[in-house]
């Protein structure tokens, strides 16, 4: 959660009125991480759109950089970006280090692709 902030903080430090509070770094981030195992699973987006977790993230990585440009809403895009990226990161660097052996079978499920999710 707060990996996933720091950008904003820096972004508008010397912003007084700019306040960013919540979790959703971190939620972004530990459902990126999940994406690293399952890349192909489904994912409803207003529970009736089925696409794979795969295409849902770079959806969803996209949208962040651009509401994030646009900035004119009051949600944190960028702590969600960022939160998204360090899930991805932090994951495979745990994954290296810890348990290489684990590569294999994400490089394995990553070999059959599907669009809308298994």
């Amino acid at each position: 959660m707060i990996v996933s902030d720091i950008p904003s903080f820096l972004k508008h430090k010397d912003d007084y009125n700019y306040r960013s509070l919540g979790a959703s770094g971190a939620v972004s981030a530990v459902v990126f991480a999940t994406i690293i195992f399952s890349p192909w699973s489904s994912i409803y987006i207003f529970g009736a759109l089925k696409i794979s977790a795969t295409v849902y993230a770079v959806l969803y990585i996209f949208y962040c950089v651009y509401m994030g440009k646009k900035g004119t809403d009051n949600v944190n895009h960028d702590a969600h970006l960022w939160g998204s990226l360090f899930g991805l990161a932090y994951t495979l660097i745990l994954v290296a280090l810890l348990q290489p052996e684990l590569f294999t079978g994400i490089i394995e499920q990553l070999k059959h692709p599907s669009l809308l999710g298994n």
